[in-house]
Parts: structure tokens; C-alpha cells; sequence
């Protein structure tokens, strides 16, 4: 009895965030600005990879290549992804953490960066998180194929899902070898046909017009920009102006630089991660913590690149990632409307991506050391004395005290 009222709770519960949701959406788009977003606002603002093509040709030719068409039904394709996201993050939750079932769920579909960025502008960030949650829906549910079938969709709509790749590939490998209901060489084999196949269907449309050239070029303007956008870079690039710098930094914030010197940590860093993974949990948290470190560390920054490390962390149990991913989001929706009010700035970066890192280090810090010194005084034990030693030791009544011998 207490099952049903609890699963019919749940379903309530579902179908009000899942009605909210919808209505917020059709809000958003019904807004005086959404109608203002141009093609190019939609096709020129994001990193995109040759999935995100197809699904705006299919658009188009359902459209009859009408513009205003084309966006309005890529703007319902996106409300549609964000409510599909927000019930994969409802059945994707329980097996990770049942108390934040709730609360997860509701942070991700009323997120205001994600309503008013994801589905105004139609970012490919949305499709990204939801071939990422259908990964970890197979996962959970030891389907290692359909899984690595998404994360491979995910990679192919995201150039920077290559860098989360070989984490989640280590993850289906391991699981491969040491479970018994696969056959890592028929798993193996799977795999590398699956993945040549997707490879082959998302390029060939476009392989005579790129080439090889074309797909190194993609990848470079992707991983190494040249040009630096409301980032940390931007803001180093302006203190010359104000402080002299030493010539190899002057050096070092050229976006080229930077951005080679940010994927060799972020490459270190993934090194480290594929040694000592050996489960889901750890491979989000790794994954999320790249995602982190190429937010902060990217030449370019964009307010809808922390909807995919919120989406992580809300996967995992670390509750100080989740409290970082929070930050970002509160100034990101700081960093939108400075662009919405063409209010920008060259030290944009430094509070929308490093006072967030440093108010969490700090809080961090200060919940680190509050901790240690409870865990000290629960450790203490009193100081005690000779006579308080001797009190220990209380005299018995008299009553109770056995009866002396008799001479004899």
C-alpha cells in the first residue's frame, strides 16, 4: 500500500514538473526576444559537429526552407530535448542518489540559463546532454553498446565530448572484462563497426566539400581559437594596459598559446583520471572536472558551456563539484545579461569564471577546516588529575561490604 502511494506521489509529482516545465518553455518562446534571433545567431554562437547539420538540414527540409520556420521548429526541438532531459534526469537519479531526486530534476528544468539560452538560441549543448544522460540510462542498465552508440553521438555533436570519450570507453572496457554478461571480443568488435559506421554516415555527407583539411580546420578553430571572448584570456589580454607584464607571458595569454597549454593540463589530467577509474561514479565526477577545467581555462566562454558540467555534477554524490557547478551557473546568467544589455567588458571573465573558483575554493577551505576542528574536539578527551584519578575510585557502603572474619 505504501508503494502505490508513494508511486503515485512520484507520478504527481513528475507530471507537475514535467507541466511547469512546458509552460515555461512556451513562455520563453512566446518573449518579444526570442523572435530577434537570427540563422546566424544560432549557427555562428556554438561549437557544433556534423550531427547538429544533419538535424538542422532534416529541420530545413521539413520546412521548405522557410528561416522563420526553421527556427521556430529548431526552438520546439529544443523544448522538447530540455523536457526529454528532464525525465531522463528523473529516472536516472534514483540509482544514484534518491534524496536529490527531486531537487536535481527541478534545478535542471527550471534553470533559467537553460530556458532562456539553451532553448532562445538553440545551442547544441541540449542534444549533448541528452545523448550524455541516454549513455548513463545504458550504463546503469549494463547495455554497454547503446552506450557507447550515445557517447560516440554525443562526441559527433560536440567536439569537446572527445576529450570525456576515452573516460567512459575505459568505464565500458572495464565493465567488459570483468562482468560476466559480455564478450569483450564481440563487444570489442561491435564497438569499432559502430563507431566507424556513425563516423561514415555523420561525414560522408560533407567529406567532398571538407576533406581532410576541412576536419583538421574544424577541430582547430574548436580546441585552439584565435581570438579570446569574455574568458580569463580576454581579461589577462587587457592588463597590459593597466600592468606591465614580462614578455613571456606576454607570450603565454596569446590565445593560440593558451589554449595549446590548457588542453596539455586538461590532457594530464585526463591521463590520471584513466588510471584510477574503476566506476560510474568516478568517470562522471573525472568527466564533469574536464568539462570544468576547459570552462575555466578555454579562450573563449560562453554562459551555456556550464549546462553540460551542471548536468554531471547533479549525476554524481560530490557535493562540493555541485556546489562549484551552482556558482557557475549564478554567473553565467550574471554573464548573459551583461551580453544581453551590451553591458561587456575586458574583465568579464575574471567574474564570471574566477570569482565563482574562488568563492568555492574559499568555502571549501572554510568547511574543511570547520570539519577538522569538530572531528578535533569530538577526538579531545578531558585532562585529568591525580585526584581526579583517585574519585574514580568511590568507597562502597558499609552495608554492602562482606562481613570480617572471626578470630579464632
Amino acid at each position: 500500500m505504501q508503494q502505490r502511494l508513494s508511486s503515485k506521489k512520484n507520478c504527481t509529482i513528475l507530471v507537475l514538473i514535467v507541466a511547469f516545465t512546458l509552460c515555461f518553455g512556451l513562455i520563453i518562446l512566446c518573449l518579444p526576444g526570442a523572435t530577434e534571433v537570427t540563422s546566424q545567431d544560432v549557427f555562428l554562437s556554438g561549437r557544433y559537429g556534423p550531427i547538429w547539420l544533419d538535424i538542422s538540414h532534416i529541420i530545413m527540409a521539413c520546412t521548405g526552407g522557410n528561416a522563420a520556420l526553421t527556427l521556430a521548429g529548431l526552438r520546439w526541438l529544443a523544448l522538447l530535448t530540455h523536457v526529454a532531459n528532464a525525465l531522463l534526469l528523473w529516472s536516472i537519479l534514483p540509482k544514484i542518489r534518491l534524496q536529490r531526486r527531486i531537487a536535481g530534476t527541478l534545478l535542471y528544468a527550471w534553470n533559467p540559463v537553460v530556458l532562456l539560452i539553451g532553448i532562445t538560441y538553440i545551442h547544441t549543448e541540449l542534444i549533448t546532454v541528452f545523448f550524455i544522460l541516454l549513455t548513463l540510462l545504458f550504463l546503469q542498465r549494463d547495455a554497454l553498446l547503446a552506450a557507447w552508440i550515445f557517447i560516440v553521438l554525443a562526441a559527433l555533436i560536440n567536439p569537446f565530448c572527445l576529450l570525456i570519450l576515452p573516460l567512459f570507453l575505459r568505464l565500458i572496457v572495464k565493465r567488459a572484462h570483468y562482468g560476466h554478461t559480455h564478450d569483450p571480443r564481440r563487444l570489442w568488435l561491435s564497438m569499432v563497426i559502430t563507431a566507424l559506421f556513425l563516423l561514415l554516415v555523420a561525414y560522408g555527407p560533407y567529406w567532398q566539400a571538407w576533406g581532410i583539411s576541412g576536419f583538421m580546420a574544424s577541430l582547430e578553430t574548436t580546441f585552439i581559437p584565435h581570438n579570446a571572448l569574455a574568458s580569463l584570456d580576454a581579461a589577462m589580454l587587457a592588463l597590459p594596459r593597466l600592468l606591465p607584464l614580462s614578455p613571456f607571458m606576454l607570450w603565454l595569454i596569446v590565445p593560440q598559446h593558451w589554449s595549446t597549454y590548457a588542453l596539455v593540463l586538461v590532457g594530464l589530467f585526463l591521463l590520471f583520471s584513466l588510471w584510477f577509474i574503476n566506476n560510474l561514479e568516478l568517470t562522471l565526477l573525472c568527466s564533469c572536472w574536464v568539462c570544468l577545467l576547459l570552462l575555466l581555462l578555454t579562450p573563449i566562454y560562453c554562459p551555456w558551456y556550464t549546462i553540460l558540467p551542471l548536468t554531471l555534477a547533479l549525476c554524481t554524490r560530490n557535493k562540493h563539484t555541485f556546489r562549484l557547478t551552482v556558482l557557475l551557473q549564478v554567473a553565467a546568467l550574471f554573464s548573459y545579461y551583461c551580453d544581453l544589455w551590451h553591458a561587456s567588458w575586458a574583465g568579464q571573465g575574471l567574474v564570471a569564471v574566477l570569482l565563482p573558483f574562488l568563492i568555492w575554493g574559499w568555502l571549501l577551505f572554510f568547511s574543511a577546516t570547520w570539519q577538522i576542528a569538530q572531528m578535533a574536539q569530538a577526538n579531545e578527551k578531558p585532562s585529568r588529575g591525580r585526584w581526579s584519578r583517585l574519585s574514580e575510585f568511590s568507597r562502597p557502603p558499609w552495608l554492602s561490604r562482606p562481613p570480617r572474619p572471626q578470630r579464632y
